[in-house]
């Protein structure tokens, strides 16, 4: 049986990703059309659910300035500011839903925390599309509507959270190196796993050609589908998402989670080898659909791995920043050099690129890494 706090946590999820998905898909469409254009704290505090409330806190409190926005800067502070808040969270978050669940129900846990989140998505998407469906593009109007519906399940998301999760107190067992030493390793405390670094190394290498999906969103924009066909394959991607996160974290649970995080990865390769050559609407729409299973593989099942490789009170809240502190630098490359290439070579080889860096980090991730056993697993063998 999945405990309390988890299933409450999968609903803050749930609820902040309908206004997430309804505003911030809609960014990249509201600059071209309508304008123009933390590691291990967590583990030093005696609680790690005021560092949640604090990061849905700020991204809720932040949208509605998208209502004021009339120049780039302004959506640019919004979006900085939400995927801020996002680093607050999301560590300790994932931290307590490591301790909170049993060994062998990790995967289930995350799944049930990356599905809700992504039927979220799912929600947000419809709303927007409801608001839009009559519409070519994006206007001012229509996306001011959006906003001030989505301000709406944002703050339930922060309440949730605040009042329906319990944790009890619990002691400092680490004290985690300053910021620097997480980079050189200089007497970083507390000693991770070698095996811990070793997927990270992996995990950075992946995420340098996981470039933003709003670049796939302009792509889909491209096929003169108008809105409507734009939030079609945004609801097709997290579809496949939602319906593969749960059986997938389950069966994590059972045989393992490096060979379904590597069949993630590699189903993200040939998503975007696929996105490189095509550009029809019908072959989009499947593109993105095979392209969300990526989501649904690897997702949770990446943050299930940290709890089997990090044990409890050896300073996972640190592990897991770590994680956040690695997909959050490397990202911004990813993006940045996408963006690069596309100005100079071009989509098709953009879209190729990507493809063979995801490849060989899964080749990394299959020969480097090697699987950690949980308690239940071993005994089952």
């Amino acid at each position: 049986m999945i405990k309390r706090n988890i299933v409450v946590m999968a609903f803050v999820s749930f609820l902040n990703d309908i206004a997430s998905e309804a505003t911030l898909r809609l960014l990249p469409l509201f600059l071209s059309q309508v304008l123009g254009t933390g590691s291990g704290l967590s583990d030093r505090l005696p609680r790690r659910k005021p560092l949640v409330v604090a990061g849905y806190s700020v991204s809720a409190f932040t949208r509605p300035l998208l209502l004021v926005a009339g120049t780039w800067p302004l959506v640019f502070l919004v979006r900085f500011t939400d995927r801020l808040g996002k680093g607050v969270r999301a560590a300790p978050r994932d931290a307590l839903i490591a301790d909170e669940a049993q060994a062998d129900k990790r995967g289930h846990s995350f799944g049930l925390n990356r599905a809700l989140d992504t039927a979220g998505a799912i929600v947000g998407l419809l709303i927007a599309y409801t608001v839009l469906a009559h519409s070519d593009t994006l206007t001012r109007a229509s996306f001011d509507r959006v906003i001030l519906i989505a301000i709406v399940p944002g703050m339930l998301a922060v309440l949730l959270m605040l009042f329906g999760v319990s944790e009890k107190p619990r002691l400092s067992t680490s004290t985690p190196a300053r910021f620097p030493f997480i980079i050189i390793g200089n007497a970083a405390r507390p000693k991770l796993p070698r095996e811990f670094w070793l997927y990270m190394l992996v995990v950075a290498a992946f995420t340098l050609s996981n470039s933003s999906d709003a670049f796939l969103v302009l792509k889909a924009a491209r096929a003169q589908g108008g809105i409507g066909f734009v939030m079609l394959c945004l609801i097709a991607l997290n579809i496949s998402g939602a319906l593969l996160a749960v059986p997938v974290g389950k069966l994590s649970d059972r045989i393992g989670r490096k060979q379904l995080i590597a069949a993630g990865w590699l189903v993200y390769a040939i998503a975007y080898a696929g996105f490189a050559v095509t550009s029809t609407k019908g072959s989009l729409v499947g593109l993105f659909f095979f392209y969300g299973a990526f989501y649904g593989f690897a997702d949770g099942v990446e943050r299930s791995f940290i709890a089997d490789l990090v044990p409890t009170g050896a300073g996972r809240g640190f592990a897991y920043g770590v994680f956040s502190f690695v997909v959050g630098v490397m990202s911004f490359p990813a993006s940045l050099l996408f963006g690069i290439a596309l100005s100079h070579w071009g989509e098709k080889a953009s879209f190729l690129a990507d493809a063979a860096i995801a490849a060989v980090a899964t080749i990394g991730l299959t020969l480097l890494v090697p699987e950690k056993k949980t308690e239940t697993r071993l005994n089952q063998i």
